[in-house]
């Protein structure tokens, strides 16, 4: 990953990085990407569980529809960093995104 070498870090993304790619799918998507993150696992095993949702807003603004949606929590997959389980999240919401594209256009041309 280059994003954070123009910055002079070496442990890899940081909190500069992650805005970029949040805005660069929200303009490219047209949508907002919502991260909530919340305490799970047990007090002797804590843990983080992590979810991004992707939403459009309707024309009349009243109506919302998700576009994608990723959950993770960070012990499952080894990622100490919570820069590095966002952007696994961010790349999971683009491949569902594009796998949602792709069913909509095939349901389109029968």
């Amino acid at each position: 990953m280059t994003l954070a070498s123009s910055r002079g870090t070496s442990n890899g993304p940081d909190w500069k990085d992650i805005a970029s790619a949040l805005f660069a799918f929200e303009y490219q998507e047209k949508c907002k990407v919502r991260i909530s993150i919340e305490a799970a696992g047990t007090p002797e095993e804590e843990d983080l569980s992590i979810q991004a949702i992707a939403v459009q807003e309707g024309k009349s603004g009243l109506e919302v529809s998700t576009l994608a949606s990723a959950n993770a929590k960070c012990s499952a997959t080894g990622l100490v960093r919570l820069e590095a389980q966002i952007f696994r999240l961010l790349y999971a919401l683009d491949f569902q995104s594009a796998a949602n594209e792709y069913l909509a256009s095939l349901n389109q041309e029968q």
